[in-house]
């Protein structure tokens, strides 16, 4: 099941949105979408931790603190699944326009 929901950003927030959803060329919606996906997780962990806080009546810091390591692991293991490339063969975004394509 897919629910649709209306969502109101900042001018601000909807330009960062909209440049991003150029750089990785798709609809602004869709890379809302998608980080709302990558962010469950981390979303059903806080709720999870929030919960089991208000069923112990403690502010949960202990529930917070395993959050944090788990999610801590989760983006180091990642991180460190990524290849490394030569140092040579990345492109400089910062210096790189169509007159430099660098």
């Amino acid at each position: 099941m897919t629910h649709r929901f209306n969502v109101t950003l900042t001018d601000e927030e909807y330009a960062a949105l909209k440049g991003y959803a150029e750089y990785v060329d798709r609809p602004p919606a869709r890379v809302a979408a998608d980080l709302l996906r990558e962010m469950y997780p981390t979303m059903k962990a806080v709720a999870q931790a929030m919960e089991t806080a208000k069923k112990k009546h403690s502010k949960g810091m202990d529930e917070l603190r395993k959050l944090a390591l788990q999610e801590l692991a989760s983006f180091t293991a990642l991180a460190s699944s990524l290849p490394n490339e030569p140092e040579d063969n990345q492109t400089d975004l910062f210096t790189q326009t169509e007159d430099n394509p660098k």
